[in-house]
């Protein structure tokens, strides 16, 4: 398949696909970072306000994010979280998959306050004081923290979308301000990976038109430890299987092969991928007309083929 070689190294650096790879690039992006004045409850019904909402977009691949607070009192000095340089500091150190909440400090605040993480419909539901008038407000409980002076939030189980961090003043009369901020770490494919991995899977095909089979497979399994999505290569490393009469090899690389194809945001280069392996298969039957497991093989190709074109 060396003839889309090309066009796919070029899209692929610009398309968001969502498998693993082995070299991929994390870093800290800032959301948000305020202090927030709150009245108690009963004073805020003289003015002034005892809950706020802030609107959070996680970034395109989110793979955690963190919220740190603190509280003070009013016309206090704001606390300095340092969220984002405490995140950049920890990812030189370990996986980021790895970091936990207690490597991450807060200062000590001085008055309690309430924090929720909500959809959008829950937190307009939040901001009316529903749950004062007898209807439950949903939230996301691991991100919840109630009655609580600081602390250091971090969530896994949401990472994409608008979400709200809801805060309250839980006190009657007391005002509090809450210093918070926002950071999430954002995983990205390293280009330099994505270009080289995509030049193994080109030496792979080279081999395969070579007749060196065995090459063929070396290389694009090189091409795969770098990026681990190229359907393309699966192709060829399904192909090779078929050649060496390796079915049961041959089926899976090529079911992951189509997975991972139908997942490009470029319909067209979906259906010149799924023609291109057909016409690879149809190549290798005039080379070795009796070759087995094609037939099933092919069908695929093609009722997924029949699928895009529609």
């Amino acid at each position: 398949m060396k003839k889309l070689f090309l066009l796919y190294c070029t899209i692929a650096i610009f398309i968001n696909t969502f498998g693993q790879t082995s070299q991929n690039l994390r870093k800290v992006v800032s959301l948000d970072k305020e202090s927030v004045a709150l009245n108690g409850g009963l004073r805020s019904y003289v003015g002034g306000k005892s809950r706020i909402v802030i609107p959070i977009d996680l970034p395109a691949n989110t793979v955690e994010w963190y919220y740190t607070f603190s509280t003070t009192s009013v016309n206090s000095p704001a606390n300095e979280l340092n969220l984002v340089s405490q995140l950049t500091k920890l990812l030189d150190l370990t996986d980021p998959l790895g970091l936990v909440a207690s490597a991450i400090m807060s200062p000590t605040g001085t008055h309690v306050c309430n924090i929720y993480l909500m959809d959008d419909p829950n937190s307009k539901a939040f901001l009316a004081k529903m749950d004062q008038k007898g209807t439950k407000v949903l939230c996301i409980e691991s991100a919840k923290r109630e009655n609580i002076r600081n602390g250091v939030v971090q969530i896994k189980d949401v990472k994409a979308g608008r979400w709200f961090l809801g805060l309250r003043n839980p006190t009657a009369e007391e005002g509090v301000v809450i210093n918070i901020e926002v950071a999430a770490i954002v995983e990205e494919k390293d280009a330099n990976a994505l270009q080289k991995s995509s030049l193994y899977g080109s030496m792979g095909w080279d081999a395969y038109k070579d007749g060196e089979i065995d090459k063929c497979i070396e290389f694009s399994k090189k091409a795969l430890t770098l990026d681990n999505t190229m359907g393309w290569v699966k192709l060829n490393l399904g192909l090779c299987y078929l050649v060496k009469g390796q079915q049961e090899a041959a089926a899976n690389y090529y079911v992951d092969a189509i997975t991972d194809i139908k997942k490009l945001a470029n319909s067209l280069l979906i259906q010149k991928h799924l023609q291109a392996g057909i016409n690879d298969i149809d190549e290798a039957l005039q080379k070795k007309p009796g070759l087995k497991g094609t037939d099933y093989i092919r069908e695929l190709l093609e009722n997924e083929l029949n699928k895009q074109q529609k």
